[in-house]
């Protein structure tokens, strides 16, 4: 009797596991970001158990102060947040710490090209986040791209190292 109630809970079916829930922000100046959002979302959402979300706010400017970041709950329930947004002259410090805050409280996040020299307020809090300063685009030119663990299981099908062609380094 005991074996069967065991046996009985081990037959449960495993409770649904759930997506991981990814913001993603697009907008600005600069780049195409009505077809970077179809590709950033459908190419996560073929090669993982993800769902995203989509805002692209902010048209083509480098100054707007996007709608999303006015509630100061924007990033509630997501596990992820991809920044792909080019907002580089928004320099008041109270927007920039507002959209910083669920991220110092520990939301994960992807920054993706422009968004890395975005929120330029004249202090390096935006540069904290991102792990670098960078203050804009630097020069277009070849290099060679070093594959350094290329064992790796997100490397290995990269190969030892490529060239690219006139590419932007961050």
């Amino acid at each position: 009797l005991i074996f069967c109630s065991f046996a009985g809970a081990y037959a449960q079916p495993a409770a649904a596991q759930k997506p991981l829930r990814a913001l993603l922000i697009v907008g600005g100046c600069c780049h195409d970001y009505t077809a970077q959002k179809s590709i950033l979302a459908d190419g996560l959402k073929e090669r993982a158990f993800i769902e995203v979300d989509v805002v692209q706010q902010g048209g083509s400017t480098t100054d707007t102060k996007i709608p999303l970041y006015e509630n100061i709950d924007w990033a509630r329930g997501y596990d992820v947040v991809i920044h792909d947004q080019c907002f580089a002259d928004v320099k008041d410090q109270a927007w920039m710490d507002r959209i910083l805050a669920p991220h110092r409280a520990g939301l994960p996040a992807v920054v993706l090209h422009c968004a890395m020299h975005s929120y330029r307020s004249g202090t390096d809090e935006w540069f904290k986040f991102t792990g670098v300063t960078s203050r804009g685009h630097g020069a277009h030119y070849p290099h060679e791209v070093l594959n350094r663990d290329a064992e790796h299981l997100i490397m290995r099908n990269f190969g030892p190292a490529w060239w690219n062609p006139a590419g932007e380094l961050y």
